[in-house]
């Protein structure tokens, strides 16, 4: 079962929980790099697929990215289409 995007908490080097405008700049960039930006790292989800001894899940592909803010062209908003995946 994949986990939702809506779920998944990501902090900055500060340990501070990022806002929704900031998370989904730095999903964004996961979900197309595989690679959490440098100073960022996913809080807990307590799922199967999380990554051991870490946090998140190991890969996108294991997120529900239905609903998504897409940011992928130049900064616009849309919503992704719920069956797309990158």
């Amino acid at each position: 079962m994949k986990v939702s995007w809506r779920d998944l908490e990501v902090y900055d080097d500060q340990a501070a929980r990022l806002d929704h405008d900031e998370r989904v700049t730095v999903l964004t960039a996961w979900r197309m790099t595989h690679r959490l930006p440098h100073g960022y790292a996913f809080g807990p989800i307590d799922a199967p697929h999380e990554i051991p001894d870490g946090y998140g899940p190991r890969h996108p592909v294991e997120v529900d990215w239905r609903g998504f803010p897409d940011r992928t062209d130049a900064g616009k908003r849309r919503d992704v289409d719920p069956g797309r995946d990158f």
